[in-house]
């Protein structure tokens, strides 16, 4: 029995459980979905307590090699809705379930927090349409102003990355690389939306830009991980530099918009800093 068929035949012998949600990559009508994708579950009940008090019930989709249960952590603190309780799962097969538990009373809520969403089961007739914000996960809308605040943000950061390198502080440096190079994955977002005439979404973490980019573009970009020693440091940095540069004008240029030279700026700033 495939796992989705398992989730929705205990669903239905369940009567606690009212309604069955899919969420996440699963839901998602975009090409993301794959071998390794986890599953996203959400059971709504009468009755959310008796889930939490007796757990067993996590067993009927395989045998658990590990939980996380964020919303019982006291050093991590959750993100969800005060009440809602969730289920990491990895089960002994490889598949991974991540179950949330949510009272009935919560699906108004839920329904204006949730993103993507395919109802499975539905015992009350509620007559729900699967919920698809997609816009939530595209590009935010390229404007003059939007534009100028990512180069103030990634050459501003670059001040930051460059007085760490100068100090020989590594850490704080890649900190600051790395802040630096996700400015870069939000203009080149705006090169290629452009370049495809569309919106297009990256992913998680950016996974998708390998589909976008050539194989020499991507190789140079994954060059700007490579960190540890000052020289790799430096030609980091100057490696992101450039390709940002690169990125910026052809948006620039595309969408016609105007460029404030920041990086004069702070290349007299960098200069500065060296000859202290």
């Amino acid at each position: 029995m495939q796992i989705l068929e398992k989730i929705i035949s205990f669903a239905k012998k369940d009567s606690n459980i009212r309604l069955l949600s899919l969420e996440g990559s699963r839901a998602n009508p975009l090409p993301l979905k794959d071998k390794y994708s986890d599953y996203d579950i959400s059971f709504f009940c009468k009755d959310s307590k008796a889930f939490i008090q007796d757990e067993t019930w996590l067993l009927n989709f395989g045998k658990l090699l590990f939980v996380q249960k964020p919303e019982d952590m006291e050093f991590y603190k959750p993100d969800l809705k005060q009440g809602w309780f969730s289920y990491l799962c990895l089960y002994e097969d490889g598949t991974k379930i991540d179950f949330t538990i949510i009272d009935i009373k919560d699906l108004n809520f839920y329904l204006g927090y949730e993103k993507l969403a395919i109802f499975l089961l539905d015992k009350d007739n509620l007559a729900l349409s699967k919920i698809q914000n997609l816009e939530y996960f595209l590009p935010k809308d390229l404007s003059q102003r939007s534009f100028t605040d990512v180069l103030n943000e990634f050459y501003h950061l670059s001040g930051y990355a460059w007085r760490e390198f100068l100090r020989d502080k590594e850490l704080s440096f890649i900190y600051y690389i790395d802040s630096m190079r996700e400015a870069l994955f939000v203009m080149l977002q705006w090169e290629l939306s452009l370049k495809e005439g569309k919106k297009i979404y990256l992913g998680k973490q950016h996974k998708l830009l390998k589909d976008y980019l050539s194989k020499k573009e991507y190789k140079n970009l994954l060059k700007s991980y490579k960190l540890g020693s000052k020289e790799l440091n430096l030609k980091a940095f100057k490696r992101l530099e450039k390709l940002f540069e690169k990125s910026y004008k052809k948006v620039a240029k595309e969408a016609k918009l105007e460029l404030v030279n920041y990086k004069k700026a702070l290349k007299k700033y960098k200069k500065i800093l060296s000859a202290f």
